[in-house]
């Protein structure tokens, strides 16, 4: 008996250790925003320049002076601590989702035509971003 319960136990451990876990935290690095919002957009504000954000086929970057910040690169470095989640996509929208310890930011940007888009926040549009 002693046997039989010694084996159920390590089953269930290695079970419970398959390398379908690895699979989904790869899948929470991935950033897929849709073909119509890829490329680079400046925010259209009166006081700063070189400001937006880059869309790229597997990734989400954030603009600042010129300087880009992009998050595939910090969500795979942080150890499974930083993940991107609710990640949706229509012909006019994409969210996503990015958590962090004690923190987490949504995003969610709107087509307005082929050059423009809009981040939307609190259901109120908000910064207008114009493609370079």
């Amino acid at each position: 008996m002693k046997r039989l319960i010694l084996i159920f136990v390590i089953t269930s451990f290695f079970i419970s250790c398959s390398s379908d876990d690895d699979n989904d935290d790869q899948n929470k690095a991935a950033f897929n925003p849709p073909a119509w919002i890829q490329g680079t957009w400046e925010a259209d504000l009166i006081d700063e320049v070189g400001v937006g954000v880059k869309f790229k086929a597997d990734d989400y970057c954030n603009i600042v002076t010129g300087n880009d910040v992009c998050f595939k690169t910090v969500v795979e470095e942080s150890l499974g601590l930083i993940t991107v989640e609710d990640e949706q996509s229509t012909d006019t929208e994409y969210k996503f989702t990015i958590k962090r310890p004690l923190e987490t930011t949504s995003f969610h940007y709107k087509k307005k035509s082929d050059t423009s888009i809009v981040l939307v926040v609190l259901n109120i549009d908000t910064v207008v971003y114009d493609k370079k």
